[in-house]
């Protein structure tokens, strides 16, 4: 999968919420590529997470906590 182009991220700080954004071009996508990530700072902990680019919205949800399978290293 080719990188993105003109990528441009920050990060925002309002009291206890740090929220990362980023844009860029994907020629992979054809077209813009959007992500947020919003984190508490107190805790830390994923608040919200979304992606957007030309095939659609992802929204993400972070579950603490939760059991996770393991992951096979490929040989």
């Amino acid at each position: 999968m080719p990188s993105d182009d003109a990528r441009r991220e920050s990060v925002t700080v309002g009291g206890d919420t740090w929220t990362w954004s980023y844009r860029a071009t994907s020629l992979f996508y054809g077209g813009r590529v959007t992500a947020v990530v919003t984190l508490d700072r107190r805790t830390p902990q994923v608040t919200a997470a979304t992606r957007e680019d030309p095939t659609g919205v992802t929204t993400y949800t972070v579950r603490y906590g939760a059991d996770f399978p393991a992951i096979a290293v490929p040989r």
